[in-house]
């Protein structure tokens, strides 16, 4: 009997002079049976001894199977799968025997693994014993992928080691070329087992075919008789030998490849059938299929199809977080719904509301717009009954009933915001009424620059005074659980280092900060130089370029250029009063007719009579007039009885620069 590495035999030895060409590189440690112990190593003595167990003596299988009749042991081990076959084979010598004993059972092994028959030079022992093997003949590395030309397993790494090509094969036999080729098994598989052109040969198998090449040379050479027949025998089977492999090969290939497509598909089966036990379980815990989406895409091993109790708690553990939080995403998704639905109900009734008031739309920008209503205490409280409360227009009625006191709850909590976020450092008993339109109160979005960015004008960086503030109608949203929550409003926060400026302008002017307002220091109309921009030139400031502002202009320019950096403008003064009359009348004159041309150009302008114009939007001066001429008959429509100015756009209409060089009375002005 022939035992070779991990493969059970049956076949006798070859000749000296034939070539084992399935034979694996590195041989698999076998179990051999327990030797007794010598004689003449010294016993413990009895009190040293460990005390004796009952049943202590060892049954060997071997004799145990030897005594059952042939029919009966076929029949029990028919039952093992195949693996388990080859593994009990590789046991001992004695058990190893006795199945190799019985090629009917390994017939009908390779039968039950619907595999193709064997090469040649395997009997069906070994062709299972093949077929079942998962290690490298090399190096011992498990999970290796076999190569059925060469009937070997070798890693990726061992296969780049051992493998070579046909042309380093042809070097090693002068003369020979082809002939040599076909008598030695080849693949055209790399190591990333993809087809090569070239074909590849086991190095070992080709140092023995070298080694009986050159042996059988050698007998023709010393004129031995008959060596020369002996010889082309040896080709001639060897050549048909390798053509039975080559053909033998694609069909177990594909062999390997129905048993992996198999293998994948009952796996699947196997987790569909677990994945449906676990499904079962959480919906008996209050979920629904909707939380459990998510589960067909998680890995939940594949284990035995049967859920255990202890492999259930460890997937409760690892999988009830994320349903949980999908869970809360479907109700808390299904809950904005409701109130969404319910919301819509109030909305109608505000826009009937609005429309029979039928106010101004400079007015529409001190009501509150249908997205503040969701907050509104009394209406929030309807929004957040429980889902399956039926909700109309009656369970809205009382507080449409007071509208109009939610109105000026609202305008008057709009206005005691701003009058809180002013500093009480800038205002005096004499500020009292003045106060939100001092030309100190300047305001900004809480999401600035975000606001300015997702205008389709440019947003200015300040609001200043109240004019502008509550025009500014800049609203937010987050997501939460992926979900878009209502509209909230954006706050205003007080623009600390734009107001100092403000201060050290007004102050320069002559004016009291604590009582001039914003519409004042437009009457005043004085004109500043941005000091820090004159010095940024390197020359002499009399000399310098000077770049020159309005009040408003100064501010902006501050913010966006400057960052508000000199917030101690007291003892670092940005800006200084133009004083030079020439100066200040060419730069009057040329912002005049800047000015007025910007009026007609600018998308500025509001209809006063209704919010159809350019679907409630600002437009240019022109088209509106026409408007308001045809829409509502008014031949000569006058400012700001039937239109107004859109505050955010101030800053496209003063928020330039004039340049001036003291040198020649000409000057340039820049938007």
């Amino acid at each position: 009997m022939k035992e070779t590495e991990g493969n059970v035999d049956t076949d006798t030895p070859h000749d000296v002079k034939s070539l084992s060409i399935v034979a694996n590189h590195k041989a698999t440690p076998e179990i051999h049976e327990p030797e007794q112990l010598s004689e003449a190593v010294s016993k413990p003595s009895e009190s040293q001894q460990a005390p004796k167990r009952k049943n202590t003596k060892r049954r060997d299988l071997s004799r145990f199977l030897g005594t059952m009749p042939p029919e009966l042991i076929f029949e029990v081990l028919m039952y093992l799968p195949p693996q388990d076959l080859v593994n009990m084979a590789c046991t001992t010598k004695a058990i190893r025997r006795l199945l190799l004993s019985i090629p009917l059972l390994w017939e009908r092994k390779r039968e039950e693994l619907e595999a193709p028959a064997p090469p040649p030079t395997f009997s069906n022992a070994k062709w299972v014993s093949f077929l079942t093997t998962k290690h490298c003949y090399s190096c011992g590395a498990v999970n290796v992928r076999p190569d059925y030309y060469l009937l070997k397993y070798f890693c990726i790494k061992c296969r780049a080691a051992y493998l070579i090509n046909d042309i380093k094969v042809k070097s090693m036999f002068p003369g020979s070329g082809e002939e040599v080729l076909r008598c030695i098994p080849c693949t055209q598989m790399t190591a990333q087992f993809k087809h090569n052109e070239n074909r590849l040969y086991y190095s070992e198998d080709v140092e023995a075919m070298k080694f009986l090449w050159n042996w059988y040379l050698e007998d023709i050479e010393a004129g031995i008789e008959g060596a020369k027949e002996v010889f082309d025998s040896f080709k001639k089977e060897r050549a048909a030998l390798v053509r039975d492999m080559q053909e033998i090969a694609p069909r177990a290939e594909t062999w390997r490849n129905e048993v992996l497509a198999r293998r994948s598909q009952q796996n699947r089966a196997v987790k569909e059938r677990r994945l449906d036990d676990i499904k079962r379980r959480f919906l008996r815990l209050g979920y629904i299929a909707e939380d459990l989406a998510d589960l067909d895409h998680t890995d939940v091993g594949i284990g035995n199809s049967v859920l255990t109790e202890k492999a259930w708690e460890k997937l409760r553990q690892k999988l009830e977080p994320d349903i949980q939080g999908r869970k809360e995403a479907r109700l808390f998704s299904e809950k904005q719904a409701v109130m969404k639905s319910r919301f819509a109900i109030l909305t109608e009734a505000w826009d009937k509301w609005i429309a029979f008031l039928n106010l101004l739309t400079s007015e529409h920008f001190l009501y509150p717009q249908s997205f503040d209503l969701w907050y509104f205490l009394p209406i929030n409280e309807i929004l957040e009954l429980d889902s399956g409360v039926e909700v109309t227009v009656k369970d809205f009625q009382p507080t449409i009933d007071i509208f109009h006191v939610l109105v000026a709850e609202f305008q008057r909590q709009m206005e005691e915001r701003a009058l809180n976020l002013i500093p009480t450092a800038n205002l005096t008993p004499a500020s009292s009424n003045v106060a939100l339109d001092l030309a100190t109160s300047i305001f900004s979005c809480s999401l600035a620059p975000a606001c300015q960015k997702a205008d389709s004008h440019r947003s200015p960086a300040l609001l200043i005074g109240w004019k502008a503030a509550s025009m500014h109608r800049c609203s937010h949203a987050h997501q939460k659980y992926g979900i878009r929550t209502p509209v909230h409003r954006s706050r205003l926060v007080f623009a600390v280092a734009a107001s100092k400026l403000a201060y050290h302008l007004v102050h320069l002017c002559g004016a009291d900060p604590f009582t001039t307002t914003a519409d004042h220091m437009d009457i005043l109309d004085e004109q500043f130089t941005c000091q820090t921009c004159t010095k940024d030139t390197g020359e002499c400031s009399k000399k310098a370029e000077k770049v020159v502002f309005n009040w408003r202009g100064a501010l902006w320019h501050a913010a966006e250029q400057h960052k508000g950096g000199a917030n101690d403008h007291d003892a670092h003064p940005t800006f200084s009063l133009l004083q030079v009359d020439a100066d200040r009348k060419t730069v009057k004159r040329k912002n005049e007719e800047i000015k007025k041309g910007a009026l007609n150009t600018l998308p500025a302008w509001y209809c006063n009579h209704c919010l159809a114009y350019n679907h409630g939007k600002s437009g240019v001066l022109k088209d509106v007039q026409e408007h308001i001429s045809d829409a509502h008959g008014i031949e000569k429509p006058s400012d700001p009885t039937n239109y107004f100015f859109n505050e955010m756009y101030r800053f496209n209409l003063e928020g330039r620069r004039t340049t001036i060089n003291p040198v020649s009375p000409k000057s340039e002005s820049q938007d």
